[in-house]
């Protein structure tokens, strides 16, 4: 059950605005909290306590930086946004407090050489930090995820009124024929007939309407989906919304959103197909526009 709990999806918000209200904030509240609490034996300093204090907040500040807007850039495969789960947030959360913690045993150790305070021991300083840090974290990602589904909530009842409003088109058969990556096998097929396609591995499944249109029949190809979009990139109602599907958007029905992501309910599956969470309001507001 924990195991399920730590693999759940988690939004990392990649706009920049939000990464640097981040930082200050926590920059912020870090230099408060020193200055007026008083820790690491602050109380018998005397004079600076000020100065001090802000050097804790501009170390949070700066480490921030870096792991929130410095290392993403650097490193954009590790911090993919579809990849990224409650585990590995949990885990960056932990290696930014130790990389924190290692800058405020250094800041202590340089500035309290010889002063009033003493130079605090890094085990101890490691302590402290993460001590300091719990409270904030833990309301952090309290209002985070608050924040994350109230505005996907919002954005998702906007996207269904539009959905509700969308006239239906009439479409006519298009059959082509689809080509496998690596045999000579292939598959006729009719654009408007497929729901959605979903792969594993190297095989999409194609699941389309039947002759009657209640039910849908699934077709099992070699081939990847990129292979596929790519034959069937001159149909704009074809979409890839996340890395395992492609979508037939004249069938999106609704749209459902909550603090991890959004999701697409077409009016022919029993289940909600997810969208990649690099799709921001206007992507979404484009698959209904077709």
């Amino acid at each position: 059950m924990i195991k399920n709990w730590l693999n759940k999806p988690y939004y990392f918000n990649p706009t920049l605005r939000y990464k640097l209200s981040v930082c200050v904030g926590f920059g912020f509240f870090i230099f408060l909290f020193v200055f007026i609490f008083e820790p690491f034996r602050m109380n018998n300093l005397k004079n600076d306590r000020f100065y001090y204090s802000l050097g804790y907040g501009f170390i949070t500040f700066a480490v921030l930086i870096f792991t929130t807007v410095i290392a993403p850039f650097i490193f954009p495969k590790l911090f993919d946004n579809d990849k990224w789960i409650l585990k590995k947030h949990l885990y960056y959360l932990l290696i930014t407090v130790a990389f924190i913690s290692c800058f405020n045993w250094y800041y202590n150790s340089i500035v309290q050489k010889g002063g009033e305070l003493g130079i605090l021991s890094f085990p101890r300083m490691i302590i402290y930090t993460l001590i300091i840090g719990f409270f904030p974290i833990i309301i952090y990602l309290f209002i985070d995820e608050k924040l994350s589904r109230s505005k996907r909530l919002k954005i998702t009842k906007n996207l269904n009124n539009k959905i509700n409003k969308r006239t239906k088109k009439n479409v006519q058969i298009n059959v082509i024929n689809i080509e496998s990556d690596e045999t000579k096998e292939s598959i006729s097929i009719d654009v408007n007939s497929i729901v959605y396609i979903t792969s594993e591995k190297n095989y999409a499944s194609f699941f389309i309407v039947n002759e009657k249109g209640n039910n849908l029949k699934e077709i099992v190809i070699r081939i990847t989906l990129t292979s596929v979009l790519n034959q069937l990139n001159a149909y704009k109602n074809i979409v890839r919304c996340h890395k395992s599907y492609i979508i037939n958007t004249n069938y999106i029905q609704s749209y459902s959103g909550n603090a991890r992501g959004y999701s697409i309910k077409t009016n022919k599956t029993d289940f909600n197909i997810p969208v990649s969470r690099s799709f921001n309001k206007e992507k979404l507001e484009s698959l209904i526009s077709f």
